[in-house]
């Protein structure tokens, strides 16, 4: 298994419990306790040091991840595969923006 793919999977499965918690919190439980902390491993995966995981970071992921409460997995989780991709890309651009930022190096 590639990084790239590893690191697929793992948002894949990140969106699969926010979902759940959001679902559970939709209904009246208080759900937010039971976090499994896979943004941090994406992070490193994706080569964000520690110092760069910051809570902007973090806010940025979850935005990108509040997406999946429009989106029905109960059929397949095939479904979650553009916005799987989508919050991958992103993160790839952010990271790459923080990399050019702390070296001064100005993308177009």
């Amino acid at each position: 298994m590639s990084k790239k793919t590893l690191i697929l999977s793992l948002i894949r499965d990140d969106l699969i419990h926010l979902k759940l918690v959001l679902g559970l919190n939709n209904m009246g439980f208080n759900a937010d306790g039971y976090t499994q902390h896979l943004n941090e491993i994406i992070f490193k995966l994706m080569g964000f040091r520690e110092k760069e995981q910051t809570e902007e970071l973090l806010c940025f992921y979850l935005d990108l991840a509040s997406a999946v409460q429009f989106i029905n997995v109960q059929d397949s989780h095939n479904n979650l595969a553009p916005l799987v991709q989508d919050i991958y890309n992103k993160l790839y651009r952010y990271r790459r923006r923080e990399n050019d930022t702390a070296t001064g190096v100005l993308s177009a």
